[in-house]
Protein backbone atom coordinates (compact mmCIF):
# COMPACT_ATOMS: atom_id res chain seq x y z
CA UNK A 1 0.00 0.00 0.00
CA UNK A 2 1.16 3.40 -0.52
CA UNK A 3 3.46 5.57 1.98
CA UNK A 4 1.18 8.75 1.48
CA UNK A 5 -2.07 7.71 2.05
CA UNK A 6 -3.97 9.22 4.87
CA UNK A 7 -5.78 7.06 7.58
CA UNK A 8 -9.14 6.92 6.06
CA UNK A 9 -8.28 6.06 2.09
CA UNK A 10 -5.81 3.37 4.10
CA UNK A 11 -8.72 1.65 5.58
CA UNK A 12 -10.36 0.87 2.72
CA UNK A 13 -7.16 0.20 0.54
CA UNK A 14 -6.02 -1.80 3.61
CA UNK A 15 -9.11 -4.49 2.92
CA UNK A 16 -8.65 -4.34 -0.59
CA UNK A 17 -4.81 -5.82 0.29
CA UNK A 18 -6.36 -8.07 3.18
CA UNK A 19 -8.77 -9.50 0.49
CA UNK A 20 -6.03 -9.97 -2.14
CA UNK A 21 -3.61 -11.85 0.16
CA UNK A 22 -6.41 -14.15 1.06
CA UNK A 23 -7.16 -15.21 -2.25
CA UNK A 24 -3.65 -15.49 -2.47
CA UNK A 25 -3.14 -13.02 -5.71
CA UNK A 26 -1.18 -9.56 -5.72
CA UNK A 27 -2.57 -6.30 -4.82
CA UNK A 28 -3.40 -4.58 -8.30
CA UNK A 29 -3.50 -1.07 -9.47
CA UNK A 30 -4.49 0.29 -12.16
CA UNK A 31 -3.96 3.32 -14.19
CA UNK A 32 -5.81 4.89 -17.58
CA UNK A 33 -5.13 8.41 -19.21
CA UNK A 34 -8.19 9.32 -21.00
CA UNK A 35 -10.00 12.36 -23.14
CA UNK A 36 -13.25 13.54 -21.74
CA UNK A 37 -15.16 11.62 -23.93
CA UNK A 38 -13.39 8.30 -22.71
CA UNK A 39 -10.91 7.74 -25.27
CA UNK A 40 -7.76 6.52 -24.84
CA UNK A 41 -6.41 6.93 -27.96
CA UNK A 42 -7.80 8.85 -31.71
CA UNK A 43 -8.31 6.98 -34.47
CA UNK A 44 -5.85 6.22 -35.94
CA UNK A 45 -4.88 4.22 -32.35
CA UNK A 46 -2.40 7.12 -31.36
CA UNK A 47 -2.96 7.90 -27.51
CA UNK A 48 0.49 8.47 -26.10
CA UNK A 49 0.59 12.25 -25.50
CA UNK A 50 -3.33 12.62 -24.60
CA UNK A 51 -2.14 13.47 -21.02
CA UNK A 52 0.21 15.92 -19.87
CA UNK A 53 4.11 15.80 -18.57
CA UNK A 54 2.74 16.01 -15.31
CA UNK A 55 0.52 13.19 -15.39
CA UNK A 56 3.26 11.52 -16.80
CA UNK A 57 5.47 12.10 -14.03
CA UNK A 58 2.82 11.03 -11.19
CA UNK A 59 2.42 7.84 -12.95
CA UNK A 60 6.02 7.02 -12.89
CA UNK A 61 5.51 7.76 -9.11
CA UNK A 62 3.09 5.13 -9.21
CA UNK A 63 5.38 2.72 -10.74
CA UNK A 64 8.01 3.46 -8.68
CA UNK A 65 5.70 1.80 -5.75
CA UNK A 66 4.98 -1.64 -7.46
CA UNK A 67 7.02 -4.91 -7.55
CA UNK A 68 6.02 -5.54 -11.54
CA UNK A 69 3.79 -4.34 -14.27
CA UNK A 70 1.28 -6.38 -16.33
CA UNK A 71 0.55 -5.20 -19.88
CA UNK A 72 -1.24 -7.00 -23.05
CA UNK A 73 0.38 -7.82 -26.12
CA UNK A 74 -1.49 -5.36 -27.94
CA UNK A 75 0.00 -2.67 -25.54
CA UNK A 76 3.72 -4.05 -26.42
CA UNK A 77 2.54 -3.85 -30.24
CA UNK A 78 1.39 -0.76 -29.97
CA UNK A 79 3.88 1.19 -27.79
CA UNK A 80 7.14 -0.98 -27.40
CA UNK A 81 6.83 -0.46 -23.79
CA UNK A 82 9.80 -0.12 -21.69
CA UNK A 83 8.35 -0.58 -17.70
CA UNK A 84 10.51 1.22 -16.63
CA UNK A 85 10.08 3.82 -13.96
CA UNK A 86 11.71 7.81 -15.00
CA UNK A 87 11.67 10.06 -12.31
CA UNK A 88 14.03 13.35 -12.33
CA UNK A 89 16.65 13.66 -10.32
CA UNK A 90 16.71 9.30 -10.53
CA UNK A 91 18.43 7.26 -12.70
CA UNK A 92 16.03 5.28 -14.76
CA UNK A 93 15.12 1.35 -13.71
CA UNK A 94 13.72 -1.49 -15.05
CA UNK A 95 10.90 -3.37 -13.48
CA UNK A 96 9.75 -7.07 -13.99
CA UNK A 97 7.23 -7.52 -16.47
CA UNK A 98 4.43 -9.30 -17.23
CA UNK A 99 3.00 -9.81 -20.70
CA UNK A 100 -0.66 -11.78 -21.09
CA UNK A 101 -2.22 -12.43 -24.60
CA UNK A 102 -1.28 -15.14 -27.27
CA UNK A 103 -0.34 -12.78 -30.50
CA UNK A 104 3.50 -12.96 -30.95
CA UNK A 105 5.48 -10.60 -30.37
CA UNK A 106 8.63 -9.21 -32.52
CA UNK A 107 12.53 -10.19 -31.18
CA UNK A 108 12.96 -6.10 -31.73
CA UNK A 109 10.38 -5.15 -29.23
CA UNK A 110 12.26 -4.10 -26.08
CA UNK A 111 10.88 -6.63 -23.46
CA UNK A 112 10.93 -9.27 -26.11
CA UNK A 113 15.32 -8.09 -26.28
CA UNK A 114 14.99 -7.90 -22.52
CA UNK A 115 13.57 -11.54 -22.05
CA UNK A 116 15.87 -12.82 -24.69
CA UNK A 117 19.00 -11.09 -22.42
CA UNK A 118 17.72 -13.06 -19.05
CA UNK A 119 15.59 -10.09 -18.10
CA UNK A 120 12.70 -10.82 -15.87
CA UNK A 121 9.65 -10.77 -18.28
CA UNK A 122 7.36 -13.35 -17.95
CA UNK A 123 4.59 -14.27 -20.73
CA UNK A 124 1.30 -15.71 -20.34
CA UNK A 125 -0.20 -17.05 -23.12
CA UNK A 126 -3.93 -15.77 -22.03
CA UNK A 127 -5.87 -12.79 -20.49
CA UNK A 128 -7.15 -14.94 -16.98
CA UNK A 129 -7.01 -12.11 -14.74
CA UNK A 130 -6.38 -14.36 -11.63
CA UNK A 131 -3.02 -16.14 -13.73
CA UNK A 132 -1.25 -13.33 -15.45
CA UNK A 133 -1.37 -11.75 -11.58
CA UNK A 134 0.04 -14.56 -9.66
CA UNK A 135 2.44 -15.13 -12.51
CA UNK A 136 4.41 -11.82 -11.32
CA UNK A 137 5.33 -13.12 -8.25
CA UNK A 138 4.81 -9.78 -6.64
CA UNK A 139 3.02 -8.52 -3.84
CA UNK A 140 2.09 -5.33 -5.86
CA UNK A 141 1.40 -4.92 -9.64
CA UNK A 142 0.18 -2.53 -11.67
CA UNK A 143 -2.00 -2.99 -14.59
CA UNK A 144 -1.21 -0.89 -17.76
CA UNK A 145 -2.48 -3.41 -19.82
CA UNK A 146 -4.71 -1.06 -22.53
CA UNK A 147 -8.83 -0.90 -22.30
CA UNK A 148 -9.15 -4.79 -23.17
CA UNK A 149 -7.24 -6.13 -20.65
CA UNK A 150 -8.12 -3.93 -17.91
CA UNK A 151 -12.02 -4.75 -18.92
CA UNK A 152 -11.08 -8.15 -18.23
CA UNK A 153 -9.62 -7.39 -14.44
CA UNK A 154 -12.53 -5.09 -13.65
CA UNK A 155 -15.10 -7.94 -14.48
CA UNK A 156 -13.03 -10.02 -12.52
CA UNK A 157 -13.00 -7.44 -9.41
CA UNK A 158 -9.16 -8.13 -9.60
CA UNK A 159 -8.69 -4.28 -10.11
CA UNK A 160 -7.92 -3.13 -6.53
CA UNK A 161 -8.05 0.88 -6.72
CA UNK A 162 -7.54 2.80 -9.74
CA UNK A 163 -6.38 6.66 -10.83
CA UNK A 164 -7.85 8.29 -13.32
CA UNK A 165 -6.37 10.60 -15.49
CA UNK A 166 -8.13 12.74 -17.41
CA UNK A 167 -7.30 15.06 -20.37
CA UNK A 168 -9.62 17.97 -20.47
CA UNK A 169 -10.26 17.20 -24.76
CA UNK A 170 -12.26 15.67 -26.54
CA UNK A 171 -11.06 13.34 -29.08
CA UNK A 172 -14.73 11.75 -31.12
CA UNK A 173 -13.99 8.82 -32.94
CA UNK A 174 -11.28 6.87 -31.37
CA UNK A 175 -10.53 4.25 -29.38
CA UNK A 176 -12.94 3.80 -26.29
CA UNK A 177 -11.93 3.14 -22.65
CA UNK A 178 -14.97 1.23 -21.73
CA UNK A 179 -15.55 -0.75 -24.89
CA UNK A 180 -14.74 -3.92 -23.76
CA UNK A 181 -16.45 -3.95 -20.64
CA UNK A 182 -19.77 -5.54 -20.57
CA UNK A 183 -23.09 -3.84 -21.05
CA UNK A 184 -25.23 -3.66 -18.03
CA UNK A 185 -28.82 -1.46 -17.36
CA UNK A 186 -28.18 2.30 -15.38
CA UNK A 187 -29.09 0.60 -12.40
CA UNK A 188 -27.14 -2.18 -11.78
CA UNK A 189 -23.52 -0.58 -13.05
CA UNK A 190 -20.09 -1.36 -11.69
CA UNK A 191 -19.65 1.30 -9.39
CA UNK A 192 -16.13 2.86 -7.87
CA UNK A 193 -15.80 5.13 -4.61
CA UNK A 194 -13.90 7.98 -4.58
CA UNK A 195 -10.96 8.34 -2.30
CA UNK A 196 -12.88 8.05 0.53
CA UNK A 197 -10.54 10.60 2.57
CA UNK A 198 -13.15 13.02 0.76
CA UNK A 199 -10.20 14.71 -1.04
CA UNK A 200 -10.83 16.38 -4.39
CA UNK A 201 -9.75 15.45 -7.91
CA UNK A 202 -6.07 16.39 -8.27
CA UNK A 203 -4.61 18.90 -10.79
CA UNK A 204 -1.85 17.93 -12.55
CA UNK A 205 -0.61 20.52 -15.06
CA UNK A 206 -3.93 20.96 -16.83
CA UNK A 207 -5.46 17.50 -16.20
CA UNK A 208 -7.01 15.91 -13.13
CA UNK A 209 -6.69 13.05 -11.59
CA UNK A 210 -9.19 10.70 -9.59
CA UNK A 211 -7.98 7.96 -7.10
CA UNK A 212 -10.93 5.29 -6.97
CA UNK A 213 -11.28 1.89 -5.86
CA UNK A 214 -14.43 -0.78 -5.93
CA UNK A 215 -17.53 0.36 -3.99
CA UNK A 216 -17.89 -2.01 -1.40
Amino acid sequence: MHADADPASAGRLKARWELARAAGRPFATAHLAQSLDAKVADAQGRGRWITSPQALEHAHGVRARVGAIVVGTGTVLADDAALTVRLPGEPERELPGVVAGASPVSASHRLAVRAAEGGAVVRVPAHDPFSVLTASGADHVLLEGGPTLLAAFIEADLVDELYLYVAPAFLGPGVDATAALAARPVRDPVRWSPDPAGREPERLGPDLLLHLSPAA
